[in-house]
């Protein structure tokens, strides 16, 4: 009996190690790509690790290149997590190419979009596929039970805001269908996906004729343009603005945080939570 019992003891013992162990991420470097992936990370896995972005605040992503020497720097880390779907995918490569034991994590595995890169984020459903997508990576990982149940517990947190955040969309166009107000004026496909959530979406560089939208601007039909500050201000925008008084609404794409917005304390929820009450305004008034 008392072999029995010491058996039990140390077998008991032995699980513990293997399940309580110290998390063989803990402490490492993570690199992301842009902010979105780098909020997600941080949020699940931030407390267990040093988490960073390739990218410098305020960067311009589709024309930054990192030097070799970035890329040797970056490539020592002991994770990487990018999006499969963009040329990230050939850093991803180059990475793993100078260290084999580098850990990778494609956030967009399985996924895909309808219209444009940014709905990614933008959108928060999809936003919540990335971070289920990371979640499970970084529990395939981990080797601590400890540390599954924190990511677990973060996870459950950031569904819950996410999920609450795609119902509100949800029900802005529900509401704004029953009021004739659901029309979205934006600059380009980046927020066409909100036709998604039951808006009606005009694309400024889409087939519908310029004269149409000043008559529309002009009979007060239409009174906001909703402009992605990474789409360029065009002379017919301008003209909506100064010559039919439309309201310019600026939609942060997030690909970069900038010193502004980091110093302010904003992040990836208050600046979709603003973006959620401009369309509501907009919208519902």
């Amino acid at each position: 009996m008392r072999k029995f019992l010491k058996f039990l003891v140390l077998g008991s013992f032995l699980l513990c190690l293997s399940g309580c162990g110290e998390d063989s991420l803990k402490n490492s470097q993570v690199y992301t790509t842009v902010y979105p992936i780098e909020y997600l990370v941080n949020y699940l896995y931030g407390e267990e690790s040093n988490v960073s972005s390739i990218y410098p605040k305020g960067a311009d992503v589709e024309t930054y290149e990192l030097t070799d020497k970035q890329k040797e720097n970056y490539s020592k880390g002991k994770l990487f997590v990018y999006n499969g779907l963009t040329s990230e995918k050939e850093l991803a490569r180059e990475f793993l190419n100078q260290n084999s034991d580098l850990l990778l994590i494609d956030v967009a595995y399985g996924l895909n979009y309808e219209y444009a890169l940014e709905e990614l984020w933008l959108s928060p459903n999809n936003f919540l596929m990335l971070a289920k997508n990371i979640r499970n990576n970084l529990v395939d990982y981990t080797t601590s039970t400890v540390t599954v149940e924190a990511i677990e517990q973060k996870y459950e947190e950031i569904e819950e805001t996410l999920s609450f955040m795609d119902a509100e969309l949800r029900s802005v166009a529900t509401d704004a269908k029953k009021d004739g107000t659901s029309t979205l004026v934006v600059s380009s496909s980046k927020l066409a996906f909100l036709e998604n959530y039951g808006f009606n979406v005009i694309v400024l560089n889409g087939d519908i004729s310029e004269d149409s939208l000043k008559n529309a601007f002009d009979e007060g039909t239409y009174t906001d343009i909703y402009l992605c500050d990474t789409d360029e201000k065009t002379e017919f925008i301008t003209s909506l603005e100064e010559d039919y008084e439309a309201n310019i609404i600026s939609v942060d794409t997030l690909y970069t945080l900038s010193d502004e917005e980091a110093n302010n304390n904003e992040n990836y929820l208050t600046i979709m939570r603003d973006f959620i009450d401009h369309i509501r305004n907009t919208t519902l008034g």
